[in-house]
Formats: C-alpha cells, sequence, structure tokens
C-alpha cells in the first residue's frame, strides 16, 4: 500500500487591502491602529480624551481601564471601534465610533454612561 493522495483543496482567494488594524493592549488599557501596507505608515486611532471631545460629553476619565477594540471594517476604508472606560467618580463610558482613513476623522455613533 502506497500513500494516499489527499483531495486537493480549495484555497480562498484573499483580496489584498491596503489597510490592516492592529489592537493592542497591557494589563489596564487598550489601542488601535491603522496600518498602510504601502507604506507602513501607522495611525493610532482616537483614544478617550478625542471620543469625548467629539460627542460634547462631560466626564473625567480615570487613569486606568480603558478598552478600544475593533469591531468590524465598514469598508475597505472605514472602521468601527468599540470603547469604553472608567471615570473619576466609578462609572463607565461605553460606546462606539466609525473612522474614516481617508479623511483621517471620526464620528462617534453611540456613547452612554453607566454605574459600575
Amino acid at each position: 500500500m502506497g500513500r494516499q493522495k489527499l483531495p486537493a483543496r480549495k484555497i480562498p482567494v484573499v483580496k489584498k487591502h491596503r489597510y490592516v488594524a492592529r489592537q493592542y493592549s497591557g494589563r489596564t488599557w487598550s489601542s488601535v491602529s491603522i496600518i498602510d501596507t504601502e507604506t507602513f505608515e501607522a495611525t493610532v486611532l482616537p483614544e478617550s480624551e478625542e471620543v469625548l471631545a467629539m460627542a460634547d460629553f462631560e466626564a473625567t476619565t480615570a487613569s486606568y481601564m480603558s478598552e478600544f477594540e475593533i469591531d468590524n471594517w465598514l469598508s475597505e476604508t472605514g472602521i468601527k471601534i468599540n470603547f469604553g472606560w472608567s471615570t473619576e467618580n466609578n462609572r463607565w463610558i461605553q460606546g462606539s465610533y466609525h473612522y474614516s482613513i481617508p479623511a483621517n476623522s471620526f464620528t462617534v455613533v453611540e456613547i452612554e454612561e453607566t454605574e459600575w
């Protein structure tokens, strides 16, 4: 008996995209950046202070416990980011924003403050 020949597998074709999202974190924080695969430049996406200013939301962030995570790509140049962090008065702010790579801008689409 010889070796059995395995059936050929169909390998899915993956479309090459220009941008890659990278999520990274430490013990009590996280961040997201976009990497341009043509220039290898990385752009760190907006974090708590910028999000609060854009949303015109009154709160003082605590110096710990921030979460930023990739939700999904909206298009080849747009991404949805979910966020959450604690405030000085022990409340939790959470929501999401859409980031446009070509415009280098974002829009807060949801934000709320809740009890811990």
